[in-house]
């Protein structure tokens, strides 16, 4: 009896013993796998997070090195286009392209090391692309300067430095001066230069007797219909001030110190002086042989042939200028401003005459005759 007790008690505790392990592993197996996950979750957070951190960076690093890239192109096709030849563009500068660079710093005058400041870039490439864009003073520039189209390098260095406006003693004229012959020239065929030495473009006096010289400029001398109308071309007179000098704008067919009268910085035609003062009447009906209509308001305005035919019925022809002296016309006519009057015509129609569109035989031999003496 005794020992079925034992027995019983016994196996009652291994049974008990057994439920409380097996509990206990559901326990421990319930919170590795609670740990596991939770650890997992850990684990590929951290993961995310750290490839998101590294897309950020692949990212900024890929940007930047764009951007860098992209100015390296730039200069090096500035470069190729001023003639200091680096290769391939290719954003990479590599030694053809610090040659280069240094080739660019000695020409103007920057410290030559092959690595471009900020202001010689900005210089090199505003350079480039006001070459590129083009225009008058691109072309003013570029055929004036003893190096072609690099001496626009030095003129944007010098505007960006505050020193790019005319100063006294261009063309051996005052700054006030000087500019204007640079605005004629911009619509006019010849250089600056070229209209400086043209007989009769610059004539010096002392206008207002203030013991200074003072300047007059003629348009009518550049060939160019810009400046004229029908009547009279535009004639600037920049008479001396004690700031500089002052200009006064005309349209006049007489362009000499005696037509004008001057009492200190203000100019007038005087009594004798011819001057434009309305548009010319053109009759109806069919306009006379080699004339043009009646001029408009245009940037460049018709001017009438002077060499062409008077209208049937007209009251008197007037006489052709002679080259050789004498007639009436003869004091104030001469070959110079007859070619440029001539000139005028011919710009103003397009071009010369040929057999296709000549009307005036006389104003087609005018302009052969201009074009063999000039």
């Amino acid at each position: 009896m005794t020992s079925k007790i034992f027995t019983t008690t016994a196996l009652v505790a291994a049974l008990v013993a057994t439920s409380v392990e097996r509990a206990e592993a559901q326990r421990s197996l319930a919170a590795g796998v609670l740990g596991g996950i939770i650890g997992g979750a850990i684990v590929a957070g951290a993961a995310q997070s750290q490839q998101r951190t590294r897309t950020v960076v692949r990212q900024r690093t890929v940007v930047v090195d764009t951007a860098a890239r992209q100015q390296a192109r730039d200069i090096q096709t500035a470069l190729n286009h001023f003639g200091w030849n680096v290769g391939v563009v290719d954003g990479s500068l590599g030694p053809n392209s610090r040659n280069g660079i240094r080739n660019y710093q000695g020409y103007l005058g920057f410290p030559v090391t092959g690595q471009l400041l900020e202001f010689e870039r900005l210089v090199l490439v505003t350079a480039y692309q006001r070459a590129i864009a083009g225009g008058p003073d691109v072309t003013r520039v570029s055929s004036r300067h003893r190096d072609g189209i690099r001496g626009l390098l030095e003129t944007v260095r010098d505007e960006m430095r505050g020193g790019g406006s005319r100063t006294a003693g261009a063309y051996g004229l005052p700054g006030e001066v000087a500019e204007a012959v640079d605005r004629i020239a911009e619509s006019s065929d010849p250089s600056a230069e070229q209209l400086v030495e043209r007989s009769g473009f610059i004539q010096l006096s002392d206008l207002n007797g203030d013991g200074r010289t003072d300047y007059i400029i003629d348009t009518s001398v550049t060939g160019s219909a810009f400046w004229c109308n029908a009547q009279a071309c535009t004639v600037q007179v920049f008479v001396s001030t004690p700031d500089g000098y002052a200009r006064n704008d005309f349209q006049s067919n007489d362009a000499t110190p005696a037509a004008f009268d001057c009492l200190q910085s203000a100019c007038r035609l005087s009594d004798g002086a011819t001057v434009s003062v309305s548009a010319p009447v053109v009759p109806q009906g069919t306009a006379p042989a080699g004339s043009l209509a009646a001029p408009v308001a245009a940037a460049q305005p018709m001017v009438p042939n002077p060499g062409a035919s008077p209208a049937a019925g007209s009251a008197a022809t007037p006489a052709r200028p002679s080259f050789l002296g004498g007639g009436a016309r003869a004091q104030s006519a001469s070959l110079a401003s007859q070619c440029n009057r001539v000139g005028l015509v011919t710009s103003a129609n397009g071009g010369y005459s040929d057999l296709g569109n000549m009307t005036d035989p006389v104003f087609t031999l005018n302009e052969q005759f201009c074009v063999a003496r000039g």
